[in-house]
């Protein structure tokens, strides 16, 4: 256990670890938002196409210059060879992992090797892994957890009993790799938060350096999404949100964090696209959600004397992590359904680290030391669990039409799902199954205008013209109903 030591070799095994669980996917086609971000993106091909990612707004699908470099580096030397791309991802979370390690090392947390080992093969995080275009979170990753061992370094996370001098030099690290992680992915903004949490129960107090130090840190968390969301609405055609009021967000917003920590617990039937719920503010049984999650934070904040802050800051680190995917503010991805395994890659390290040290105290009491101790056995047969399920995960994003059926066979009622098979089938020379896919999608959402246009190819290709008018004479007569039902909703 020496070996477990030494930071390199931790490294070289989280490496060695994640690379074979994904083994799966190393070979695994563009899926979905693949193909836009990578194969037709002309700022990866043209000369001027780096400034244009940078400096042009609306130049890519979204406004994350740090990751489309990335891609424009590495289509220079992978083109699109996808291997290269899926390497670099799975990379770059055996990267993430060690931070976190590092991280919860600097903080006294039991059980940290534990928790990184976890975090890099926990089935939850394949979407985030193995879908080339999630390369927003495992990228902000690396520059998130970095952020927070520089600010660590600059703000030693235990009081000291004679105060030492500020290293300026860290802060300034932290502030530069966050601004990274932002132009990686927005919804690092909540890091500043999650710090103030960690400082004032690591620290027992927070100062007037804390205030300082963490100015230009919610300077950018508030400055860099916001620009990000300009752009993305003056410049990128996006349609999408939940729907809702204020009051039905509140009881989406509980019932999203419960499930995500159900997700984490039991990682059983992950499904790529889950099943879209209906929010009733007047269901009083949906308030359960909200009410528990507010009754457990209660529980542990009130136990702090006997069992410590710690579990309490936990939890509330992973609703501030998971605060932008709880559906308080609407993002694109809602159209399909209001939560995704991805949207909770940040805010995972947190309950993942809660988990497992108390796993790890439960075990110092429980089970004794020595060179027989079944502590590390215990610990190997959860990873190894962990990285069979994600290697049986991976398999699902080998190919696009597998992902699809993989997630009708569990969701019959995601629409995307059938006019994403459907453009499958139809590239395959199968437009007569396209046509019934598209058809399926259209009777499940019937205002979502980009699978009329599968479905008046499907009838091209199959030589009907009589259906591709009907087509179009149905789009015509869903656009009057929609103009209809929005006027009469005003």
């Amino acid at each position: 256990m020496r070996l477990l030591r030494s930071p390199v070799a931790v490294l070289l095994l989280l490496v060695a670890a994640t690379l074979a669980a994904y083994q799966p996917a190393l070979r695994g086609e563009f899926v979905w938002d693949d193909v836009d971000y990578i194969v037709l993106n002309e700022t990866l091909r043209e000369p001027g196409g780096l400034g244009r990612i940078w400096l042009e707004p609306g130049a890519t699908d979204q406004y994350y210059p740090l990751v489309f470099t990335s891609y424009w580096i590495e289509h220079r030397v992978f083109g699109d060879d996808t291997l290269g791309y899926h390497v670099v991802n799975v990379l770059l979370q055996a990267a993430s992992a060690f931070l976190l390690w590092r991280v919860l090392v600097l903080l006294a947390v039991p059980g940290a090797l534990l928790a990184a080992f976890v975090f890099a093969l926990h089935p939850v995080q394949v979407e985030s892994v193995a879908w080339i275009a999630e390369r927003k979170n495992v990228l902000s990753g690396v520059f998130f957890f970095a952020t927070a061992l520089a600010y660590l370094r600059f703000r030693p996370p235990t009081p000291s009993p004679s105060p030492t001098t500020p290293r300026w030099g860290w802060l300034a690290a932290a502030v530069a790799l966050f601004a990274a992680a932002l132009l990686a992915k927005s919804a690092t903004c909540t890091l500043p938060v999650a710090l103030l949490l960690v400082t004032w129960w690591k620290a027992g107090r927070l100062d007037r350096t804390d205030a300082i130090a963490l100015a230009p840190l919610f300077v950018l968390a508030a400055s860099l999404p916001l620009l990000t969301v300009w752009i993305e609405s003056a410049y990128v055609d996006q349609e999408g949100g939940s729907g809702l009021g204020w009051i039905e967000r509140v009881v989406l917003a509980g019932r999203a964090a419960t499930f995500y920590a159900g997700k984490l617990v039991w990682p059983a039937n992950l499904i790529f696209i889950y099943p879209r719920w209906e929010i009733d503010a007047g269901d009083v049984a949906q308030w359960l959600y909200p009410a528990g999650i507010l009754l457990a934070v209660t529980a542990l904040w009130l136990s702090r004397r006997s069992i410590g802050p710690g579990p309490a800051v936990a939890v509330l680190l992973f609703l501030v992590l998971l605060a932008p995917a709880l559906g308080l503010i609407d993002f694109y991805f809602m159209r399909y359904s209001f939560v995704g395994d991805h949207f909770q890659y940040f805010a995972s390290a947190a309950l993942i680290a809660l988990v497992c040290a108390a796993a790890t105290r439960l075990a110092e009491r429980t089970l004794p030391e020595g060179p027989a101790s079944l502590r590390p056995i215990l610990g190997g047969v959860v990873v190894a669990v962990l990285a069979v399920l994600t290697w049986q995960r991976s398999h699902v994003f080998t190919q696009e039409e597998g992902l699809w059926k993989d997630t009708l066979t569990r969701n019959d009622r995601a629409w995307m799902a059938w006019n994403n098979l459907g453009h499958c089938l139809l590239e395959r020379g199968r437009p007569r199954v396209a046509a019934k896919y598209f058809s399926n999608a259209v009777a499940l959402e019937p205002y979502a205008w980009e699978v009329y246009g599968g479905m008046a190819e499907a009838f091209k290709a199959i030589g009907d013209t009589k259906m591709v008018e009907g087509v179009y004479a149905l789009v015509a007569e869903r656009v009057a109903e929609k103009k209809a039902r929005d006027a009469g909703g005003d």
